[in-house]
């Protein structure tokens, strides 16, 4: 599971023997019917989906992409390109989240913390009431970062804006 792959049919069999092997240090954590996982190689935490976590537990190091399809193609009976799509789709996730032994690292950690918004929610009952209410607004950026400002006094909002106006 490269970045540079070769394509055409040399790739589906390249893909197909590939034999992917798990780390042996990232975290799991099984909520219900999915997981989060978090490798060490890995900038942050991924949620598996259902067939992803089912998958966690079948990959074993000894088996190529092909036989696992394979395997699936027998046991579930679905057609057997389907099988092998979504074994791909399945390591290649893998291997982009870091749980593979051949997985590199893309990006940091403080890489994966500096692209996000620093305050991330909903809407609650005191923004959605924010027009009625008088509460200004402003959304500010400095440099890479963004934040929401918000201020009942329109008096307060005006000074407020005047003081940050080329961050808004």
């Amino acid at each position: 599971m490269t970045s540079t792959q070769p394509h055409g049919e040399d790739a589906t069999k390249e893909l197909l023997d590939f034999v992917p092997e798990l780390r042996s240090d990232f975290e799991r954590r099984d909520f219900g019917a999915e997981c989060v996982v978090w490798s060490a190689s890995s900038a942050e935490p991924v949620v598996l989906d259902p067939v992803a976590r089912v998958m966690l537990d079948v990959v074993d190091g000894a088996a190529s992409i092909g036989e696992l399809a394979n395997d699936v193609h027998e046991v579930l009976g679905i057609p057997r390109d389907t099988a092998e799509h979504q074994i791909a789709r399945i390591i290649q996730l893998f291997a982009q989240s870091g749980l593979l032994t051949s997985s590199q690292a893309s990006s940091t950690a403080q890489d994966a913390i500096t692209r996000r918004e620093l305050f991330v929610s909903s809407p609650t009952p005191c923004t959605e009431n924010a027009s009625r209410l008088g509460t200004v607004t402003y959304n500010l950026r400095f440099g890479e970062h963004n934040f929401r400002i918000a201020c009942d006094s329109r008096r307060g909002a005006r000074k407020l804006g005047d003081a940050l106006e080329d961050h808004i």
